[in-house]
């Protein structure tokens, strides 16, 4: 039901939040979770990641989607842990914690 409505909205801005992020690609902990993120990150203009530190190199139970899904990570991580974001492309935007 939640991604029925979803779909009918547009966003210019989603900021999404996942449970690990790693060369791997975009984590999370239900596929629910996964098909909620993915359907705000369809209905967006631009997505942005939110991870705190906890969340970078980090994999869990399902892997959803690629790194791309987003353009932008805002995280409150070392610059020498998002190396591999920046590899993959992404900004990432260090915010302090």
């Amino acid at each position: 039901m939640a991604e029925y409505h979803i779909g009918k909205y547009h966003a210019t801005k989603a900021f999404l939040g996942v449970d690990g992020i790693s060369p791997g690609g975009l984590f999370a902990n239900s596929e629910k979770e996964a098909a909620l993120t993915l359907a705000l990150a369809a209905q967006s203009t631009s997505s942005y990641l939110l991870c705190d530190a906890s969340k970078i190199n980090r994999e869990s139970y399902l892997q959803f989607a690629g790194l791309r899904l987003a353009g932008t990570v805002i995280t409150d991580a070392p610059a020498s842990a998002c190396q591999f974001l920046k590899k993959a492309g992404l900004a990432v935007i260090h915010v302090l914690s």
